[in-house]
């Protein structure tokens, strides 16, 4: 703080000692200014982190069983727009299944299904398995969608390729005719020493033991 009376045995005229006088007060009120507007800069950065603080506990609150910092209505639009968002995932997972999913009948329900199979399974594990059904190499009729993902067919393993009904069938009719040959050509032997004509064999073997 300034002096004046040393500033008078200075020698220094009044003029001069209410220059100096003024341009210390000048200096102080500079300080004091600087000084509050840095505890005001201080304060701001104290509220910013109180806030990101308040913020970083109530999303916490929102899934905690131990009460809440929020009200009711607040934490209700949280849980709508964690909802939409959830909704929309699934329905961009599902858009993808379906559309993959080589057998499409049954949308709705196959929506239904497919909501409720991935609270059970992960999406990963259901396109392999699609990917693996889908390349099935039978002839077995597809299933439905629904049913599909209701059974978990996802969890499949197909074993090695066979050939489907109709190859069994075929096989079947195959092996029917060659035994008829076979008895043909043993009813032609025994017919044809005596000239007698050949009668076509296309009966029931049992009947060879009737005659």
């Amino acid at each position: 703080m300034i002096n004046i009376r040393t500033l008078r045995a200075a020698g220094l005229t009044p003029e001069q000692i209410l220059k100096v006088v003024e341009e210390d007060q000048a200096k102080v009120r500079e300080q004091s200014r600087k000084r509050k507007q840095k505890q005001r800069s201080c304060h701001a950065e104290l509220r910013d982190i109180q806030i990101l603080q308040r913020n970083h506990e109530a999303r916490h609150a929102c899934h905690s069983d131990s009460g809440s910092l929020l009200p009711s209505s607040t934490i209700n639009n949280l849980k709508v727009q964690e909802e939409r968002t959830e909704i929309v995932a699934l329905g961009r997972e599902f858009a993808e299944f379906y559309a993959a999913y080589p057998h499409k009948v049954g949308k709705r329900a196959a929506a239904t299904a497919f909501e409720r199979a991935r609270r059970r399974v992960p999406m990963a594990e259901i396109m392999a398995g699609l990917a693996r059904y889908a390349n099935k190499t039978d002839d077995r009729p597809w299933c439905n969608p629904a049913t599909w993902l209701n059974q978990d067919r996802c969890h499949d393993q197909p074993g090695p390729a066979q050939e489907g009904n109709g190859g069994r069938t075929r096989q079947g009719r195959e092996k029917r005719h060659s035994i008829s040959a076979t008895f043909d050509d043993i009813f032609e032997k025994l017919q044809g020493g005596d000239g007698a004509s050949v009668i076509p064999f296309q009966a029931n073997p049992r009947l060879l033991q009737n005659r």
